[in-house]
């Protein structure tokens, strides 16, 4: 986090440095007989100039790519190169059948094998009292886990409600989808789009109000 701010505030004061009205006295000679020599010095100060905005914006781009924004795209399954399924993350899938299934996505689902393999979400899941092994009392606090007398184990994520005989909540189920039954996978895409106005963005408004100052002080 530091080596990004100490980059971006690089970025501005290089920014900055570029739209500086550098008086001509400074640098150039005021004599009628180098006037032609000073034309051609000012057209590379502004090249030069350019050059840095330029340079400075890729610079900024290059090392602040760690600041990405991801979508999930829905994607065939036939698409994934069997060589890169084990890398993908998926947020659901949809069967042959068209039914789909919302899937983890902190951390998500995976290729393993020949299965999809993550935690399915649930929506107002209600499950009998009388199936729980784990918790013996809900009390007033969601538990991490219910686990019934069967063996399955679900994750909570909050209890909606309770009778006395049953729980509903929100949470997930571990799930096992065979490959031959899935026909498209949501998997976690970078957005261009969004990470580029998030890294360049800051600074091309930057770049934009020191022009808008610098035409001010030529007024």
């Amino acid at each position: 986090r530091g080596s990004q701010d100490f980059l971006s505030l690089l970025a501005r004061l290089l920014l900055f440095w570029a739209q500086l009205d550098i008086p001509a006295h400074c640098i150039l000679s005021s004599s009628t007989e180098h006037e032609v020599g000073n034309r051609k010095i000012k057209k590379r100060l502004g090249m030069m100039k350019k050059s840095v905005v330029l340079a400075t914006l890729a610079f900024s781009l290059v090392f602040s790519w760690s600041c990405v924004i991801y979508g999930w795209k829905k994607t065939a399954l036939q698409a994934v190169k069997p060589e890169k399924r084990g890398e993908v993350k998926i947020s659901a899938v949809q069967v042959h059948s068209g039914e789909k299934t919302e899937l983890k996505k902190k951390p998500a689902a995976r290729i393993q094998g020949d299965s999809v393999v993550g935690e399915r979400f649930l929506k107002n899941f209600v499950l009998e009292k009388s199936e729980i092994k784990h918790p013996g009392d809900f009390g007033t606090s969601a538990p991490a886990e219910i686990i019934t007398k069967d063996g399955v184990t679900y994750t909570t994520d909050r209890i909606l409600g309770q009778t006395p005989s049953s729980v509903t909540f929100d949470g997930y189920i571990a799930v096992s989808i065979p490959l031959a039954d899935v026909d498209l996978v949501w998997i976690r895409k970078v957005n261009v789009l969004a990470t580029l106005l998030l890294d360049i963005g800051p600074l091309l408004a930057f770049e934009i109000i020191e022009h808008i100052m610098w035409s001010l002080r030529k007024e």
